[in-house]
């Protein structure tokens, strides 16, 4: 999906560069910035599908991201208050942040509430995979594969944007 999203991308700006450089316009339009694709918030229990599975390479980003975000290694004791993330909710808005800088769909099923994350790099209509990556009795990073939750889809009627 990301492939195909950079592609048109890049169509969209060499088309408009054929139609508008002999008017003086030199720079692409602006493209949709990475980070806007958020989990759709107030979706309702009947609206969700679960499965048990995950995804290894979503996975293996999530653990890359705390890695960078926590300057610990996979599978360490990874506390996080003095790492700059003095709550749960700090950690979950870093990590989301960076996924979503990436170019996937990163968010919490209820912000501010949740106790794990939920990433897409199939957009809102997607597959999102759970990570409970705090672990609330230390204050400390939970690393793949413990903290994978399974995954879950909604109705896309709940959704407004995709990756």
């Amino acid at each position: 999906m990301k492939i195909k999203k950079l592609f048109s991308s890049v169509f969209v700006c060499i088309t408009f560069y054929l139609a508008y450089a002999s008017l003086g316009f030199m720079a692409c339009p602006p493209i949709d910035p990475p980070g806007e694709c958020k989990f759709p918030q107030g979706v309702p229990d009947e609206a969700y599908t679960h499965g048990e599975d995950n995804d290894p390479e979503i996975a293996q980003i999530v653990n890359d991201v705390m890695v960078t975000l926590s300057g610990c290694d996979i599978g360490s004791d990874c506390p996080l208050g003095d790492r700059g993330y003095p709550t749960a909710q700090s950690w979950f808005d870093a990590v989301n942040a960076e996924l979503r800088s990436m170019g996937l769909c990163a968010g919490q099923h209820v912000e501010g509430e949740t106790d794990e994350i939920a990433v897409s790099n199939d957009g809102c209509t997607g597959r999102w995979y759970g990570y409970h990556i705090y672990n609330y009795g230390g204050g400390k990073v939970v690393w793949n594969p413990g903290a994978q939750r399974g995954w879950w889809s909604i109705d896309p009627a709940y959704c407004t944007e995709s990756l």
